[in-house]
C-alpha cells in the first residue's frame, strides 16, 4: 500500500487564492492528502506558526463555509487524492451554514474525514456531541491499549498519532522513542496510522515511512508561505510543489 503524505494550509492564508494554489502545488509535488484547517480565534493544539496563520486568515474574514467555494474551485484535484478538514468543534458546530448543512456540504465535495482537535474520544464515546460524518481519531503515548483497541468499531479514515507533547511545531529531530510507540500503537488499532507534530526534512519522513502508513506536514509547510507571502499566488504554490517533492526524496 503507497504511504500516505498529508500536506496541512490554512484556508484563507495569507488569502483564499493563495490557499488553492498551494494545495493544487502540494498535490502536483505528490501529495496523496490534504488537510484544510479552518481558522479559529484559539487554536489550542496549533503553535506560533499556524497560530499566525489563522489570525492572518480571520482578520481577513474567512469563514469556515469559504472551504467549499474552494473545494469547487479545485475541480478535478478532489478526485486525485483525499480531502480532510481540521476544524475546532466550535467551527463546526456554529459554521454559517449550520453544522447540518456544514456536514452535507463536506460529503457533497467528497471531504473524507473531520479531524477535531478538542473533541477527545471520551465525548464521542458518550455521544455528547453527535456528528454524523467520518472522524479521525487520536493517539498519543499515553493512550491505554484497552481504548485504542475501541478505535477500531468507530471505523475512521486513519488514527492521527501525536508524535510530541505541546503543540504543533518544526522540529529539528524526532522522539528516540517513536519506533517503539508505533510499533504498540499499531498493534493495538489495526486501522491505518499516521504520524503528525514536527515533520520537516525528508529524513524524517523517510524514518517514519518504515514504521507507519503515512505522514502529516503542516507547520514546515506553512512557514514557507510565511518565508514567501509577497509573492503571487501561482509562484508560491510552484514553492510548496517543489518542497513537497523534497520532502518526498
Amino acid at each position: 500500500m503507497k504511504k500516505a503524505f498529508l500536506a496541512y494550509f490554512t484556508l484563507g492564508y495569507p488569502n483564499i487564492e493563495t490557499t488553492e494554489e498551494v494545495i493544487k502545488g502540494a498535490i502536483e509535488g505528490g501529495a496523496t492528502g490534504i488537510e484544510i484547517g479552518i481558522p479559529f480565534s484559539d487554536p489550542v493544539a496549533d503553535g506560533p506558526t499556524i497560530q499566525h496563520a489563522h489570525n492572518i486568515a480571520l482578520k481577513n474574514g474567512t469563514l469556515a463555509d469559504d472551504v467549499f467555494s474552494l473545494l469547487k474551485n479545485l475541480g478535478p484535484y478532489r478526485e486525485k487524492v483525499n480531502f480532510y478538514i481540521m476544524a475546532y468543534l466550535n467551527s463546526i458546530m456554529n459554521a454559517p451554514c449550520g453544522m447540518e448543512n456544514f456536514i452535507k456540504k463536506s460529503k457533497k465535495y467528497g471531504v473524507e474525514g473531520f479531524i477535531i482537535p478538542d473533541l477527545p474520544f471520551s465525548e464521542i464515546k458518550r455521544k455528547k456531541v453527535k456528528i454524523d460524518f467520518p472522524l479521525i481519531l487520536f493517539a498519543t503515548n499515553e493512550s491505554s491499549f484497552d481504548t485504542l483497541k475501541e478505535y477500531k468499531k468507530y471505523k475512521p479514515p486513519f488514527v492521527y498519532y501525536i508524535a510530541r507533547y505541546g503543540t504543533t511545531g518544526e522540529r529539528k529531530t524526532l522522539p528516540d522513542d517513536i519506533r517503539e510507540n508505533i510499533a504498540l500503537i499499531k498493534g493495538a488499532i489495526e486501522l491505518p496510522l499516521y504520524i503528525g507534530f514536527g515533520i520537516s526534512k525528508k529524513e524524517h519522513v523517510k524514518t517514519l515511512y518504515e514504521v507507519a502508513d503515512g505522514v502529516i506536514v503542516g507547520s514546515h509547510l506553512i512557514k514557507l508561505i510565511i518565508e514567501n507571502e509577497d509573492k503571487r499566488p501561482e509562484n508560491i504554490g510552484k514553492i510548496i510543489k517543489e518542497e513537497v517533492k523534497k520532502l518526498l526524496g
